[in-house]
C-alpha cells in the first residue's frame, strides 16, 4: 500500500518549492532541481530545493518525467517503479553499449512511456509485473531484445517502431496485451 504523500509533481520529496521559470534539471530522479539556482520572485531570495519534472540522467524514477536532453550509458539506466506515471522523453534518445537494460517498469501500474527513441542495450524496454501499461510513439533500434513482458498483463503497445532488433517482442507470462499500428522489423519479431 502507497502511504506516501506526494507534492505538487508527484514526488514524495517535502520542501522547495515549483517555479514555473526553473530551467534546471534533475540528475537523479528524486524530484530536486540540482542547480539551486531559483530566484525567488522580487529578487532577494533563493530557492535551495526548487521541485522540477525535468529528468536529466538514469536512475530509480517514482514519479512523472519529462526527459530534457539525450542520454548515452553503460549499463542500465531507468527504474520505473510508480503508479499512474508518464514517462516523456520528448523525442530525446537513449544511447546504451549494447548491455544492460534501458527501461524497466518494476511493479509500475497504469502508466505511459512515450516518445522514447532507445538503442544499443540488451533489453530495451521491460515491462516487469507491471500491469495496464501504455506504450506509444517509441522507437527501439540495434538491442537484442526490443520490448519484453514478463508477468505484465493488459498493457497497450501502439504506434511504436521496432526495427533492427535481434529480437522484436518477447512475452512470457503475460495475456491481454493489446499490439496496435506498430511496425516491426526485426531478425524475429515475436
Amino acid at each position: 500500500e502507497d502511504n506516501l504523500i506526494y507534492n505538487i509533481i508527484g514526488s514524495n520529496w517535502f520542501g522547495g518549492n515549483f517555479w514555473s521559470t526553473y530551467n534546471g534539471s534533475d540528475l537523479n530522479g528524486d524530484g530536486i532541481g540540482d542547480s539551486a539556482n531559483v530566484t525567488i520572485p522580487g529578487g532577494y531570495s533563493t530557492d535551495y530545493l526548487p521541485l522540477t519534472p525535468n529528468l536529466a540522467g538514469c536512475g530509480n524514477i517514482s514519479r512523472s518525467v519529462t526527459l530534457i536532453q539525450n542520454l548515452t550509458v553503460n549499463g542500465s539506466c531507468f527504474i520505473i517503479t510508480g503508479n499512474n506515471l508518464v514517462i516523456d522523453f520528448a523525442g530525446h534518445y537513449l544511447t546504451g553499449n549494447g548491455t544492460g537494460t534501458a527501461i524497466e517498469f518494476r511493479n509500475a501500474n497504469n502508466s505511459y512511456l512515450i516518445n522514447a527513441i532507445v538503442q544499443n542495450f540488451s533489453t530495451a524496454i521491460l515491462l516487469n509485473s507491471s500491469q495496464r501499461m501504455n506504450l506509444t510513439n517509441n522507437s527501439i533500434f540495434y538491442t537484442t531484445t526490443a520490448i519484453k513482458l514478463s508477468y505484465s498483463n493488459n498493457s497497450l503497445l501502439t504506434l511504436n517502431n521496432f526495427s533492427g532488433n535481434a529480437l522484436g517482442m518477447d512475452v512470457t507470462n503475460s495475456w491481454n496485451a493489446s499490439v496496435y499500428d506498430n511496425f516491426f522489423n526485426n531478425t524475429i519479431n515475436a
